[in-house]
């Protein structure tokens, strides 16, 4: 690992693997609203080159560490693709105040965590980090090897009881319809979050321990129950029973996430 100096770049940018061609999740550097989207790279505390683990205390629950001070940014750009498709971002690191013989900005053995906003995809990708410093090849990178993490897509889901009224604690059928959003991967299985209290019984026994304490029940939908393709227009059609409540939860929505085979 090469030590980055004020002037250099670090650039993050998402691309295919060998040569295949992917969606890049685009860049935003600009907010129209009052979130500040601009990019920061913080130093988290105790990661120096001794390789100790980078202290929690005081991290948020969305971050990877607490951090104790911030690299200067002086300037980022667009990093656009040979079709102009903005594709990643350019950083240009600066030394603190007029700080001309500061040491390095990034050091090997130190732990840094990079903020950085971008319009999230369906389609897989990966992330190419790296440094430069103005000459042709990268002096660190990552070679592309971090996959991105999918943005789901939104399924059409209608969840319909066979009744126009549910009682307290009654056994009903209820009759749910699925279709896959754009560009969704292959659906293997589905899995139904239903409203807490309410229970999955399976020919006219309880699917489990029937308890109103326990959050919302989850139900996973084989791939061989119910008729249809999510994929198409009339999309995939099961029927579940259900106990519902003794009383109206708070929160009466149901939610299908769908998985591929190796989820």
């Amino acid at each position: 690992t090469t030590s980055v100096n004020a002037s250099e770049s670090l650039v993050l940018r998402s691309e295919g693997r060998y040569g295949e061609d992917v969606e890049p999740c685009v860049p935003i550097l600009e907010s129209d609203g009052d979130e500040d989207v601009f990019p920061t790279l913080g130093i988290c505390n105790a990661s120096g080159p001794s390789g100790t683990t980078p202290q929690m205390t005081g991290a948020s629950i969305n971050s990877t560490c607490a951090v104790e001070d911030f690299v200067n940014i002086s300037s980022a750009s667009i990093v656009r693709d040979a079709d102009n498709n903005a594709v990643g971002i350019n950083l240009t690191l600066a030394a603190p105040g007029d700080a001309s013989d500061f040491g390095p900005l990034l050091e090997a053995g130190r732990v840094y965590r990079l903020r950085a906003h971008c319009r999230a995809v369906a389609a897989k990708s990966w992330w190419r980090l790296q440094t430069e410093d103005g000459k042709p090849w990268p002096t660190n990178t990552n070679d592309a090897l971090d996959e991105m993490a999918q943005v789901a897509s939104e399924m059409s889901v209608t969840v319909r009881p066979f009744t126009a009224r549910v009682p307290p604690g009654s056994l009903v059928r209820v009759e749910v319809r699925v279709r896959a959003g754009p560009r969704q991967a292959a659906v293997s299985q589905l899995r139904v979050i239903m409203p807490e209290g309410f229970a999955l019984f399976e020919e006219g026994k309880p699917a489990g321990t029937v308890s109103p304490d326990r959050g919302r029940p989850i139900v996973a939908v084989s791939p061989k129950y119910g008729s249809g393709d999510a994929a198409d227009d009339g999309g995939r059609l099961f029927e579940l029973d259900v106990l519902s409540p003794s009383l109206t939860p708070a929160d009466t929505r149901w939610f299908v996430v769908a998985q591929e085979a190796d989820e």
